[in-house]
């Protein structure tokens, strides 16, 4: 919401106005609020002081004709009921008696009954009034019959005898009085006793109900003269105390708060309307005065307005009627008007040529641009070109690492592989001299098998001839008969003997020729394999002179492929750097291109910005 300038000017007016009318209502409201708290304090000690003074003279009143009988009472007992009963009912008293030493009981007339066996001088009034020793109240309490709540004012006898004077007063007359005691306000009046029970109260109900029973005791007064605020049965309440020091009896006043603040609450309201009166006489008063000071201002606004909605006519100038401040104001506009038109016609000429220079400059840009552009198309072809070669030497040089390693493995398996032939080569030339020693073992066997061969035949022929001996023998033996018996026996076995013989030779003889075929074969078989280990030491030494020429090809390709890859590692830390230098040449490229398409787009929003600034200028006529 816009404010115009005579709301502006109001506001903060009606706005102080308002904040003094406030101020000055709480000033008077804080001083009516010390008045009334005066006025109440002040009436509320004057109903104690009241009731103070009327509640001292009743008990000075029955008090003072109890002290004048003790004083004067007459030694003879005997007139004693008589001045009792006459001090009963000029004092107002129930019943008037005095307790003698002795523990006599004697009365005013008529007389109530006594309990059998009454000794005064046990009960608490006597000794309370024996050790005072002077007159005394006691504590309300509530009466036998009738039963009625009662004092007693005692006082020992002054007369030379020995004993009480007392007399039984009700409180009904004395509460009466106290209730009904006139107040400006709504108000409760109660009377404690000095144990803190209620003697008097609006309800008799409360007689002898202990005070805080109904009254927080720290809600009470804590000084006398004070006054606190009290909620009680659903209202607020002024409440005040005091003490009676002959008694130690304390009053308590409860005024109601509403009606003792009726009269500073109708006293607020009425500020209040007077208040919202003077404000809306000052508002129509100040919004007819401001109308007509802000008329002037009114026609610069509505002339001010014709120039800016219009079309643009800088040649306008308002007429100066008046030398105030509204004067200086138009005159002080016709100067601002007149630069205004100088300032716009040097903006068009500057804007015409801020526009061919826009122009010019976002030509320039889009040439830059478009090389810009072509020469990062070339970086990013070299770029690639750069990165592909520096992969593949990369790879050549992995390749030739890979060579040189495979290399170097070739050359070491082949050295394995010599030192593996040169050893089956020694191995087979102890073999072929094993071969050739065991081939002349099985030749000595051979030649021994071929000297058992001729044992064996001697053996035979002699096995031969035993058995013919053997034959001849039996034959003789057949030949002498019975005598030759024996001899024909031995010759029997002899020959059994030469027959056993010849079979074992003949077996004998046909392992030894098999054993002689069999060493035959082994001999054939030992030249052969003679032969053959000898073949193997020549093969052997022909895969060692292999194996050599093997391991020096390999040392050759491996110092080449070592030579290699470290041309290749230089060629590709040369590649990389190229690539390197490609990539940041690229990146400088696209930085220049980005300036150069900012700088379009700079040109063009310049171009565009002295458009429409030229469009502006050319809303005014200058």
């Amino acid at each position: 919401m816009t404010l115009s300038f005579r709301q502006r000017l109001l506001i903060p007016i009606l706005a102080l106005l308002l904040v003094g009318l406030i101020s000055l209502g709480l000033s008077a409201n804080r001083m009516l609020n010390n008045e009334v708290q005066q006025a109440t304090q002040s009436e509320i000690n004057s109903t104690l002081r009241t009731a103070h003074t009327f509640i001292d003279g009743w008990l000075k009143a029955k008090g003072d004709v109890l002290a004048a009988l003790a004083q004067h009472l007459d030694r003879d007992e005997q007139r004693w009921p008589e001045a009792l009963t006459l001090v009963r009912d000029a004092a107002g008293y129930d019943l008037t008696y005095v307790g003698t030493g002795t523990g006599e009981m004697i009365q005013s007339r008529p007389a109530p009954p006594l309990p059998e066996g009454y000794d005064p001088r046990k009960r608490p009034w006597y000794a309370a009034a024996k050790r005072s020793g002077q007159l005394t109240v006691t504590e309300p309490y509530m009466g036998a019959s009738p039963a009625v709540p009662l004092i007693s004012l005692t006082s020992p006898l002054k007369n030379g005898s020995d004993g009480v004077l007392a007399g039984d007063i009700q409180l009904a007359s004395l509460t009466q009085e106290l209730l009904s005691l006139e107040t400006r306000w709504n108000s409760q009046l109660w009377l404690i006793g000095a144990s803190g029970k209620l003697i008097a109260h609006p309800n008799e109900d409360h007689f002898q109900t202990p005070v805080d029973a109904l009254i927080p005791t720290d809600q009470l007064p804590k000084a006398q003269g004070e006054i606190s605020t009290l909620h009680y049965q659903g209202r607020d309440w002024f409440i005040a105390t005091e003490t009676l020091p002959d008694t130690g009896w304390r009053l308590l006043l409860l005024v109601d708060k509403k009606e003792a603040t009726v009269a500073q609450s109708e006293l607020v309201w009425q500020l209040g309307g007077i208040g919202l009166a003077i404000m809306v006489v000052v508002a129509v008063v100040m919004l007819v005065l401001v109308g007509y000071l802000t008329q002037p201002l009114k026609r610069l606004a509505s002339l001010m307005n014709d120039i800016a909605t219009g079309d643009g006519d800088l040649t306008q100038r308002l007429t100066v009627e008046r030398n105030d401040e509204l004067g200086q104001v138009s005159l002080a506009f016709n100067q601002f008007i007149e630069r205004l038109q100088t300032t716009i016609r040097e903006v068009i000429q500057l804007t015409l040529r801020l526009n061919d220079d826009a122009q010019t400059s976002a030509e320039q840009s889009r040439l830059t641009l478009t090389k810009v552009d072509h020469q990062q198309h070339e970086l990013s072809q070299l770029s690639a070109a750069a990165e592909q070669m520096s992969v593949a030497t990369s790879e050549i040089a992995s390749n030739a690492e890979l060579t040189a390693d495979a290399a170097q493995n070739a050359a070491d398996s082949t050295r394995v592989g010599l030192n593996v032939v040169e050893e089956n080569r020694a191995g087979i030339d102890r073999l072929a001299q094993q071969v050739n020693q065991a081939g002349g073992v099985i030749g000595e066997v051979e030649e021994q098998v071929n000297s058992i061969t001729g044992i064996l035949a001697t053996i035979q022929g002699v096995a031969e001839q035993t058995n013919l001996l053997a034959l001849n023998a039996a034959i003789e033996a057949a030949r002498a008969g019975e005598h030759g018996r024996g001899f024909a026996v031995v010759a029997e076995e002899v020959r059994s003997l030469s027959s056993r013989t010849h079979e074992s030779t003949e077996e004998i003889h046909a392992m030894i020729e098999a054993l002689k075929q069999v060493t035959q074969q082994a001999v054939s078989g030992m030249k052969s394999s003679e032969s053959m280990a000898h073949e193997s030491v020549e093969k052997a030494v022909q895969a060692a002179d292999r194996l050599r020429q093997i391991d020096e090809s390999n040392t050759h390709i491996r110092d080449m492929a070592v030579q290699i890859a470290s041309a290749v590692e230089e060629q590709n830390a040369v590649s990389s750097e190229m690539s390197g230098n490609t990539e940041q040449i690229r990146t400088v490229s696209e930085a220049l291109a980005t300036q150069a398409r900012d700088g379009r787009e700079r040109a063009t929003e310049l171009s565009e910005v002295a458009t429409a600034l030229k469009e502006l200028t050319d809303r005014f006529r200058a």
